[in-house]
C-alpha cells in the first residue's frame, strides 16, 4: 500500500535492562507501518479530492487505538499490583 505521513504505526515495547532492584525500563522495541489499506471515501465536492471524486483518508482506526489503550492501561495497573504484592510479601519475610 502507500505509505505517507499518514500511515499508521504499530509500536512494540520490549523489557529493558534493570536500573534498581524493582525498576525496570520499558524502552520502545520496533515501530512497523500499518499494512492497512487507507481508507478511500467518495466526496466528489470536498477540494482534497483527487481527479476521481476520492478523498484519502489515514488507516487508523479510532477505535482500535481507543482499545489498546484500555488494555494497556489495565494491563500496567495489573503489573503494578502484581509488583506492590510481591514487594509487600519480600517485605513481609524481612521482619519474620
Amino acid at each position: 500500500g502507500e505509505i505517507n505521513e499518514w500511515t499508521g504505526r504499530i509500536i512494540e515495547y520490549a523489557l529493558g535492562s534493570r536500573h534498581h532492584i524493582d525498576h525496570f525500563v520499558v524502552r520502545v522495541d520496533r515501530v512497523t507501518l500499518s499494512r492497512a489499506p487507507m481508507r478511500r471515501v467518495y466526496e466528489p465536492g470536498n477540494p482534497l479530492a483527487n481527479a476521481k471524486g476520492y478523498v484519502t483518508y489515514p488507516n487508523v482506526n479510532l477505535v482500535d487505538e481507543m482499545i489498546n489503550m484500555i488494555a494497556a492501561s489495565r494491563s500496567y495497573t495489573a503489573n503494578a499490583n502484581v509488583m506492590n504484592a510481591a514487594k509487600a510479601l519480600f517485605l513481609k519475610t524481612l521482619t519474620l
